[in-house]
Parts: structure tokens; C-alpha cells; sequence
């Protein structure tokens, strides 16, 4: 076969592609104009049945998740740490969720909120286990609590240099 055989092939196949898919556009757009000119046909309706013509022709497709409203992964892991005095892993965190929306809360999702948080300093991390900073002050022995760094030392407060060497 020469180059220039090979080419023209090249260019009947782009070109029999090309209005393959001219001819698909053109009917659907022939669809969706009937479908919206038909009485009692709302355009969301047109939509959705655009949309399940699109699922049911690719097999592979998965059905959408739903997703749990914003702001849920971080109200469950508050509310479950605040509970715990001796600290959670990522899964019981999940696993103490209790409403439908809670329960589909992935773990990974979790492990996000817990990493976004002690970066900003609202948990921490001790052993594998997760701590809410405001509420670890008996829960883990030897490691100091967020807020005992807040707190200055009062002007009038005897320093431990001068009680000891006074």
C-alpha cells in the first residue's frame, strides 16, 4: 500500500465518522424540538428524559450516589468526639452515625474532616485515635491540652522561680 492510499482510506474514515455523528446531532435535535413543542412537555421534563436515554444506552453507567447536605461530616465528627472522652478512629466515627443522611457518610470523608481539622487546630491526633482539642484535657495523660496554650500567666501570679528560691 502506498502513503497516498493510506491517507485517502485515513480521510473516508474521518469523514464517514464525522457525518455519522452530524446525522445522531441532527436527530436529536430534531427530538428535543418535537419534545418541546408538544404540549404538556416541560423543558425539565425534556431534560430528564434526555437523561435516561443517555443511562440507558451506556450500560456501564452507575447510578449517582447521593451525597450527604454540606456541613454533615463535620457536625457527625463533632458531635461523636464531644461524646467520647477517650478518643475515635475515623470508622467509629462513622459507625456512631444515626440518621439516614449521617449513614451515607464515608469514611474517607471522615478522614478528610479530621485531617481539615487539626490543621486548623479544632482535633487532634494521638495514637491513632481522634480528639476534639477543646475536650481532651482528662483524656490523654502527658499530652498538653490546646487550651492550656491560650492562657497567659497573671502579673500577680507568683512565678515558680521566686517561690523556690526565695
Amino acid at each position: 500500500m502506498s502513503i497516498a492510499s493510506i491517507t485517502s482510506e485515513i480521510e473516508a474514515l474521518i469523514k464517514r465518522a464525522s457525518d455519522e455523528a452530524y446525522a445522531r446531532g441532527k436527530e436529536d435535535a430534531k427530538r428535543e424540538m418535537l419534545m418541546l413543542l408538544s404540549p404538556g412537555v416541560t423543558a425539565a421534563q425534556s431534560e430528564d428524559e434526555q437523561n435516561n436515554t443517555f443511562d440507558q444506552e451506556d450500560d456501564d453507567a452507575t447510578p449517582q450516589r447521593k451525597r450527604a447536605p454540606r456541613g454533615l461530616p463535620k457536625a457527625l465528627t463533632m458531635r461523636m468526639l464531644s461524646a467520647s472522652r477517650t478518643g475515635l478512629t475515623p470508622q467509629q466515627i462513622v459507625d456512631g452515625a444515626q440518621t439516614e443522611n449521617e449513614q451515607m457518610i464515608a469514611v474517607s470523608t471522615i478522614r478528610s474532616e479530621l485531617r481539615k481539622g487539626q490543621k486548623s487546630g479544632l482535633y487532634k491526633e494521638v495514637n491513632g485515635l481522634w480528639f476534639l482539642c477543646e475536650a481532651e484535657d482528662n483524656s490523654v495523660e502527658g499530652s498538653p491540652s490546646a487550651s492550656n496554650f491560650s492562657h497567659e500567666r497573671k502579673q500577680d501570679a507568683p512565678s515558680v522561680k521566686s517561690t523556690i528560691w526565695d
